[in-house]
């Protein structure tokens, strides 16, 4: 996915990408792990063909209950998606009875972590 383009176009610039990485860059003892991904859909045909695949169906259910702009940010991963081969079928669930019926329920979900891990 492209990341840059989700941080600014669906959190409106008030994200950025963390690189995999579930410890923010400002924790004391935090580094930044390499090598830094970026959007890259030749890198995922390569994988897809390496798998034996040449496309690659998938579902992703959204709500805005998972998090504020899950919906914008599962139609603009379907688009990052297409160039690669992968056809993501996004699927718009109701906020009613999201983390009752869909969160953990569904193959792949959208949600939010606001905890902080930390290393010291």
């Amino acid at each position: 996915m492209n990341r840059d383009e989700i941080a600014n176009k669906v959190f409106l610039g008030r994200a950025k990408p963390g690189n995999d990485n579930p410890i923010a860059p400002t924790v004391k003892f935090g580094i930044n792990p390499q090598p830094n991904h970026s959007y890259d859909p030749e890198k995922a045909k390569f994988h897809l063909k390496k798998a034996g695949l040449t496309t690659l169906k998938v579902d992703l259910s959204v709500a805005e209950a998972g998090f504020t702009g899950a919906i914008d940010a599962g139609v603009l991963y379907q688009q990052h998606a297409k160039p690669a081969g992968i056809d993501l079928n996004v699927i718009r669930e109701s906020d009613d009875g999201y983390y009752d019926y869909v969160w953990l329920k569904k193959p792949w979900t959208c949600g939010y972590w606001n905890g902080r891990p930390t290393c010291d």
